[in-house]
């Protein structure tokens, strides 16, 4: 071989080599990067303080309720959101780290609950494992949010059903600094935006509740209500069998019963959640108050224009199914439970 056609053939070799170092990086490296990023913005909820201000959009019908939010950031699950203007201005939520509370001005109500009823940690921390397992992740570059350099990286579910998210994480501290919900189609229907940061502590009384007057009403849980549960724990609860669903997508598990407080009828459902690790789906089991009365309440526990709901009744028993998930895959959960075959959705 001539001296020429052999450094042509080294030239060609290193070329294909440096296209094959690109392709395992798209298909390895990438991924396990961008998944090592999202695991530790999640540990980053618990240990990085911070005060911001961000801008927060939900889908509602053809349009987006917009509102200005002031959050206020501890350790150890401590934390304060304030919203100024829009559908949910005045209304602050937060945590102890023990107990999650929300007040709305509105009707002058101080809510107080386990921390898991209130405060949805933004990556589904509690159940991040769980999560990274049914999801694959995408770096898709670096951009700059609230004036800090992060990294953009998008989530999708594995069996591409339920929610994608795309995430802007600090290349610094980790912290998610904005954050967009897409649904099946790729439209956004929700998103959060840090527009300011400081990273610094916030005080005492930056992350407590508002001093309610003596007239505000205060509607505090029992110790049962909002208890994770097994099933068989809440059938004593509620005085009945608490029937699971037969059929479950791929990916999701038993996250828990509860018992739920339907506070439009004034009763007391028990509710089934399960997860995979990021959308979720709840049947609620009870009286006829609960779809008569109270399947606006269960409504209220949806993100607007993102969860649908199913109602049957069967014998004595009355259903509703609220999820995350397409309406076909609705249908075939509720058909596993009694008369599911018969549920009908919202407008129906």
């Amino acid at each position: 071989m001539s001296p020429s056609r052999a450094r042509l053939c080294l030239a060609t070799g290193a070329v294909a080599l440096v296209a094959l170092g690109v392709a395992l990086w798209a298909l390895v490296a990438q991924p396990m990067m961008a998944a090592k990023i999202i695991r530790q913005a999640a540990a980053a909820e618990s240990t990085i303080p911070f005060r911001a201000t961000a801008r927060t959009q939900s889908i509602y019908g053809q349009g987006f309720l917009e509102s200005e939010a002031q959050i206020s950031r501890g350790t150890h699950g401590r934390g304060r959101i304030t919203y100024r203007g829009g559908a949910m201005d005045g209304v602050q939520m937060g945590s102890d780290g023990t107990r999650a509370w929300r007040y709305d001005p509105r009707t002058q109500a101080l809510f107080t609950g386990p921390p898991d009823i209130l405060a949805q940690s933004p990556l589904g921390q509690s159940h991040l494992d769980l999560m990274l397992r049914n999801h694959l992740f995408r770096l898709e570059g670096r951009e700059t949010v609230a004036g800090r350099p992060v990294y953009r990286i998008l989530m999708t579910p594995r069996d591409q059903q339920g929610r994608s998210i795309r995430y802007w994480v600090d290349r610094d501290t980790r912290v998610v600094l904005r954050r967009e919900e897409l649904d099946t189609r790729g439209r956004k229907i929700a998103e959060t935006r840090f527009e300011r940061i400081d990273y610094h502590s916030p005080t005492t009384s930056e992350l407590q509740p508002p001093q309610c007057k003596p007239s505000t009403k205060t509607q505090d849980d029992t110790e049962q209500l909002g208890r994770k549960m097994k099933p068989e724990e809440l059938a004593e609860q509620v005085g009945f069998p608490v029937l699971t669903p037969t059929y479950l997508p791929k990916g999701y598990e038993l996250d828990g019963s509860y018992l739920f407080h339907c506070p439009n009828c004034h009763d007391t459902a028990a509710e089934t959640r399960y997860t995979n690790g990021m959308d979720s789906f709840s049947v609620f089991q009870g009286s006829s108050s609960l779809t008569q009365h109270g399947v606006g309440s269960v409504h209220g526990l949806a993100k607007v224009g993102n969860r649908q709901v199913l109602v049957w009744a069967h014998r004595d028993s009355h259903y509703a199914l609220l999820g995350d998930l397409p309406l076909d895959t609705l249908r075939r959960i509720a058909a596993s439970l009694p008369g599911g075959d018969k549920a009908t959705s919202r407008g129906e």
